[in-house]
């Protein structure tokens, strides 16, 4: 069995990580809610400032931080962290693609796909991928639009390290135009 189908196998069977339905926002909470609502179903964050909340959670078997941002009008941004939690760098643009696989299976395609290369010394040997993003040559990132959410996955340098996160933002009533399954 693959990679894939084990993932998502075992993410049926166990429901330790169910992606928002079509259209939905970020796990159960709604755009706007107030950080009080927000807790009293996730329970008490491992960080709390004014502006987020902060939980320990598991993205598709990925270990993740996940992130809440409110403005004065309330939710408005949904993050899985990534970064640094996988225990070989390596993993990265492989896991990259596998949870890209999975949103490709809940949401359809992409309305952005995207390899974008700011240095092509590594583009042609693909052994060295892992070395063009931690030296900031190749960004990765996918895009879908949904009924009521933003979904972006992301995958590039940021300072030293690599910035690998989930983020979902409302929408303002844009749909996927490449899903006729999210029009009305």
């Amino acid at each position: 069995m693959g990679r894939i189908p084990q993932i998502t196998l075992c993410l049926l069977l166990t429901g330790s990580f169910v992606f928002p339905a079509w259209g939905a926002h970020f796990r159960r909470s709604s755009w706007g809610m107030n950080m009080d609502a927000i807790i009293e179903y996730e329970g008490q964050p491992k960080l709390l400032t004014r502006t987020t909340l902060h939980y320990d959670g598991i993205v598709a078997g990925l270990k993740a931080e996940v992130e809440y941002r409110f403005n004065p009008q309330g939710f408005f941004k949904g993050t899985y962290i990534l970064s640094d939690r996988l225990p070989e760098r390596r993993q990265y643009i492989d896991e990259f693609m596998q949870l890209e696989e999975l949103l490709i299976l809940k949401y359809g395609k992409p309305v952005e796909q995207r390899e974008m290369w700011f240095n092509d010394e590594f583009k042609q040997d693909l052994g060295y991928r892992l070395d063009a993003l931690l030296l900031g040559h190749v960004s990765y990132w996918s895009t879908w639009l949904l009924e009521s959410s933003i979904v972006q996955l992301k995958l590039f340098r940021y300072g030293n390290g690599v910035n690998f996160t989930l983020e979902y933002t409302p929408s303002s009533g844009r749909k996927n135009a490449e899903n006729p399954l999210l029009t009305l």
